[in-house]
């Protein structure tokens, strides 16, 4: 049997690869949180890249042109997925900080939902 740790790279793995069929899917929100979900399951030099995918996926949800800015060598959320993840927040009723989490990213899948429901 494999290792606790060969375990966490094959579901990293795996939840990854779950993210992109999302997005491929027309699920960014979904992906969003998806991909935060394995960047938990990775070692920090690995999560880094699917943090930003993470914030991608987001952004793309939130329909940012560009949601990520480079600063100070790191990738973060631009100012303007930072102003769209407050009023979502806010909408939500949950703490308008701009912070990507995974309360936010479960209120964009909910958002995500009930768009697809309205398509139908």
């Amino acid at each position: 049997m494999p290792g606790p740790l060969v375990m966490e790279v094959h579901k990293a793995k795996y939840l990854s690869q779950h993210a992109e069929l999302l997005n491929t899917i027309g699920r960014p929100a979904a992906a969003a949180y998806v991909y935060d979900r394995a960047a938990n399951q990775q070692g920090s030099n690995l999560a880094s890249g699917t943090d930003v995918k993470t914030i991608e996926a987001l952004g793309d949800a939130l329909r940012v042109k560009n949601p990520v800015v480079k600063y100070q060598g790191k990738s973060v959320p631009s100012e303007e997925l930072v102003v769209k993840i407050k009023d979502l927040q806010n909408k939500k009723g949950l703490t308008a900080d701009g912070r990507v989490n995974p309360r936010t990213l479960k209120a964009a899948v909910a958002v995500e939902e009930a768009r697809s429901i309205r398509t139908f």
